[in-house]
């Protein structure tokens, strides 16, 4: 029993240090594929980010009620009955309010046309 206590103290400090090792390597592997993930993750938000991002220009210039009556003239009443008739932009809503605007460029283009036609 003398004899085998040495050889038993000898495979566990062997196993001991086969398993350090193992889970040493297991780190490092796990390491190494969470860097990957994390690279591959802020790839594809860099791309998503790039995509999505909205500028300033991206967005329609949009007029208030006032600067309309000042390009073109034209009263609430006159706006709204153009505007049923199809003869007029449509306005866009703003939010839930009862706010309103219309698009610049469909605001100039109308004005345009109907220079046009003088």
């Amino acid at each position: 029993m003398a004899i085998l206590q040495p050889i038993n103290e000898i495979i566990r400090d062997i196993t001991n240090q086969i398993c350090d090792k193992l889970e040493r390597r297991v780190d490092r592997y796990m390491e190494q594929i969470l860097k990957e993930q994390i690279i591959m993750f802020d790839t594809r938000m860099a791309k998503l980010s790039k995509a999505c991002k909205v500028t300033k220009n991206d967005l329609p210039e949009l007029l208030s009620f006032k600067l309309v009556y000042k390009l073109t003239g034209l009263c609430r009443t006159s706006v709204w009955r153009k505007e049923k008739n199809g003869n007029f932009p449509k306005r866009v809503a703003l939010g839930g309010g009862r706010k309103v605007a219309w698009r610049k460029e469909e605001v100039y283009g109308w004005i345009r046309s109907r220079e046009a036609l003088n």
